[in-house]
């Protein structure tokens, strides 16, 4: 009797949730432009067929209002283009591998839109689609109104096979109110979310980059599509615009083992936004105080807090405009890599830098820059 009383127990006792760490968020406060350090911006007609162009920086299409994420497809012609939107994206800027990304939002309707929340990995533009893997938290097609899509995409898995992983809830009128739509990926799967509630898991088969390319680091895209070969398999109705895509917030969790696993690029990270942000106390302290800076091939040219303040101080101080932005990112165990472009040291064209960052408990010790 207390064997089976055990093993019911057993079998009901429900799992510890994660204990998750907010790690990185935009709350869309205030009003004007999206944040420049949080978001890049696609531009141009991208992919799909899809009948919009998508523009950069323009506040008709992506802004700040009443504390919210506004994406507005438009039927303006702007300089030629017939349609326009906006697709905002954190490539280059931030990107994860595994943990809780959680977005609320409230879609447009109307048939040939095309709302979309979604991660693609960083190797897009070296490996190639489908085999990068693609996460799409949230998808609509205005002709069918009441359908949420959850999905991924993968070498073995993806749509243009027909082989797609993933599956569609039935939700009444989801574009008249705001819902919570979210991820959870972990080592071994990834669950999606809708209001709170699991409507799909993806599981790892196999160690095969075929079905699993989700070990590697993948950025967020929010963007409004108008019609392409599924958003607009049913035409596209003129009196959708303008089209109203509003996001009140992303947030994205990890917990302690996954903050662990990401150490390095987060110690790093934290160093460049405060090179960005021209912050010399914070940029210091995120190396290490006995800290090796070398130029490539073997010259010491910083060693120290003292004389990262020597060095760095002047830059900071006189060259305002100085910032780096990378381009390209490999994380291997504690060292990071990173491709960077630099401007504001003197020249007139971008500087190309490859950093290579050793991070130590939690702060860099060495450093390596070849240019």
């Amino acid at each position: 009797m207390t064997s089976a009383l055990l093993a019911l127990t057993m079998t009901i006792m429900p799992t510890a949730a994660p204990d998750w760490k907010l790690v990185w968020s935009d709350e869309f406060d205030g009003s004007g432009a999206p944040n420049s350090k949080k978001w890049n911006y696609e531009v141009g007609y991208i992919r799909n067929s899809e009948a919009q162009y998508y523009t950069k920086d323009r506040r008709e299409n992506a802004r700040i209002e009443n504390g919210r994420l506004v994406i507005e497809a438009r039927k303006d012609g702007f300089e030629g283009k017939p349609v326009t939107s906006a697709s905002l994206t954190t490539e280059g800027i931030a990107s994860w591998n595994r943990g809780r990304i959680e977005v609320r939002a409230k879609i447009p309707t109307g048939r040939g839109t095309w709302p979309a929340i979604w991660l693609l990995g960083n190797g897009v533009r070296t490996e190639g689609w489908p085999k990068c893997g693609e996460i799409d938290i949230m998808e609509n097609v205005g002709f069918d109104p009441n359908g949420i899509h959850f999905n991924v995409h993968c070498e073995a898995y993806n749509h243009a096979k027909g082989t797609g992983k993933g599956t569609r809830v039935e939700v009444k009128e989801p574009f008249a109110d705001f819902h919570t739509y979210a991820a959870e990926w972990y080592d071994d799967r990834i669950d999606f979310f809708l209001d709170g509630k699991k409507t799909f898991t993806y599981k790892k088969e196999k160690d095969s980059e075929d079905v699993w390319p989700f070990d590697k680091k993948h950025y967020l895209i929010l963007n409004l599509a108008i019609g392409g070969g599924w958003g607009g398999q049913k035409g596209i109705d003129d009196a959708i615009y303008p089209s109203r895509y509003e996001i009140d917030y992303v947030r994205v969790y990890q917990t302690p083992e996954q903050l662990k696993q990401a150490e390095p690029e987060v110690v790093v990270q934290a160093q460049l936004e405060a090179y960005n942000a021209r912050n010399l106390d914070a940029f210091v302290d995120t190396y290490a105080k006995d800290v090796k800076i070398f130029q490539h091939p073997s010259k010491l040219t910083a060693s120290g807090h003292e004389d990262l303040r020597k060095r760095y101080g002047p830059l900071f101080k006189n060259s305002p405009k100085l910032n780096a932005v990378i381009t390209r990112r490999i994380v291997q165990g504690n060292y990071v890599i990173d491709h960077e472009s630099v401007t504001g040291i003197g020249e007139d064209s971008p500087t190309r830098v490859v950093a290579i960052y050793e991070v130590v408990g939690g702060k860099i010790q060495n450093v390596w820059f070849v240019r």
